[in-house]
């Protein structure tokens, strides 16, 4: 990893959130490294755990509890999907 301020902002972009921990593991790996940095989370889609789309809260989304797990600064979230997530066409290979 680079070298970079101690207090440095860090943002960590992902393509959707589901159910697995990768960027909890990832803001572990940056925290390791940087420890005093503000780590923001950016991502496209985010699952809902209905598969209506809607969203009364951060708590409706499958993967709140990671997101939260991983004490980011600030999280923006572009659009939200149903389960299964995102499939074919707009699946990125």
């Amino acid at each position: 990893m680079p070298d970079a301020p101690e207090t440095a902002t860090i943002v960590i972009c992902d393509f959707e959130v589901k159910h697995a921990d990768v960027v909890g593991y990832i803001a572990r790996q940056v925290r390791e490294r940087y420890p005093r940095a503000m780590l923001h989370f950016a991502v496209f889609g985010a699952m809902t755990k209905g598969s209506d789309l809607e969203v009364s809260g951060f708590d409706d989304l499958t993967g709140a509890q990671i997101m939260q797990a991983a004490e980011f600064d600030a999280i923006f979230i572009a659009a939200t999907m149903s389960p299964p997530g995102i499939e074919p066409p707009l699946e990125l290979r």
